[in-house]
């Protein structure tokens, strides 16, 4: 039994999957001092999502507006894996404790799986011998079902092993070998314990279009989109000038932990129903991220492409920025001086 029940957690912000990687090497985009051209994430105001906020250290996160009560927050357990869901007060003295029957609140815990993931045609690995496998282990009261949220595939079973109920969701990300699994964690003190979990599982919802970006690291607005890369922000600007059809594409680092080398970029128009057949840059870019741990992800980047009479940029100080031209656009990438 213990092969489908909670294994060790895998971060995503230290593994090579998503094509991101871990790099050492500097790239060649923004300077790392820092300067008037760096856009403060103050200034840009990034805002989590919800589920990034009870995700905050996975590079892959569904989207989906979790179905959880107000005061629910994540935290990491001091000594287990997994971040765990909860009431602050609750998760507080379950770490302490170690003892949930104490807790007044129930709990989630949700890792990485380490031996389920999701197949290329949305299936999971133990879909198929999931059943075979607890009712051989001794296991009684199974049961199996799978739905969606959005396009996340989700499969929930319950069972009741040692005279004690378990209760897991394994959730796809959309990458192939990849999946979550979420434990309820049972309080038999609270009366809406399993209420909770239900509510999780039958209202968690997908996310709408603009919030979709987004979970994904992607903020678009008006004439720029927010990049975020591990906690570390680009502003990621796009204007087209009105008399020639030229394009500026402005490429600023909110801190000098966080670089952008561009690899290639096109103007196409919007495929999504938001903001459908508008004007957008696609921007294929490798974004370095220094911080507590080199990362390199490689990035596709949708910005809704703003008509102006003249560019927000005019004059550029050469040894403050990097400049590309590409297919009659100007790619201004800012390093660690100011520009005028």
């Amino acid at each position: 039994m213990k092969s489908l029940l909670f294994t060790p957690l895998i971060f995503l912000t230290a593994c090579g999957t998503l094509s991101t990687n871990i790099a050492s090497s500097p790239s060649d985009g923004a300077s790392p001092n820092a300067s008037e051209s760096e856009v403060s994430n103050e200034e840009i105001g990034w805002e989590d999502l919800r589920i990034q906020k009870l995700m905050p250290d996975f590079l892959a996160i569904p989207a989906i507006e979790p179905f959880l009560p107000d005061n629910f927050i994540a935290l990491p357990h001091p000594k287990k894996h997994g971040v765990f869901w909860g009431p602050k007060e609750t998760l507080e003295e379950y770490f302490l404790s170690g003892n949930a029957n104490l807790c007044k609140s129930p709990m989630l815990c949700v890792q990485i799986s380490t031996n389920v993931g999701q197949k290329q045609d949305g299936s999971f690995t133990c879909e198929d011998t999931m059943y075979d496998e607890y009712i051989a282990a001794g296991v009684s009261d199974v049961k199996i079902e799978k739905f969606k949220w959005g396009d996340h595939p989700v499969l929930s079973a319950t069972c009741a092993m040692d005279g004690k109920k378990v209760y897991l969701a394994y959730v796809g990300l959309n990458y192939e070998g990849c999946a979550l699994v979420i434990g309820f964690i049972d309080v038999s003190k609270s009366d809406e314990r399993f209420q909770v979990w239900t509510d999780f599982l039958t209202k968690s919802r997908p996310l709408e279009e603009h919030d979709f970006f987004k979970v994904h690291g992607q903020d678009l607005r008006e004439g720029f989109t927010l990049v975020n890369v591990y906690g570390s922000l680009l502003k990621v600007s796009a204007e087209k000038r009105t008399r020639d059809g030229k394009i500026q594409v402005s490429i600023q680092p909110a801190d000098h932990t966080i670089s952008c080398k561009c690899l290639r970029i096109a103007e196409k128009t919007m495929g999504a129903k938001w903001h459908f057949m508008e004007p957008i840059v696609k921007i294929q870019a490798e974004v370095q991220v220094n911080s507590t741990a080199n990362i390199v992800s490689n990035q596709t980047i949708t910005v809704l492409l703003k008509e102006v009479l003249e560019f927000s940029h005019k004059e550029m100080n050469a040894s403050d920025i990097t400049v590309k031209e590409c297919n009659n656009i100007s790619i201004l990438n800012f390093c660690a001086q100011s520009q005028k």
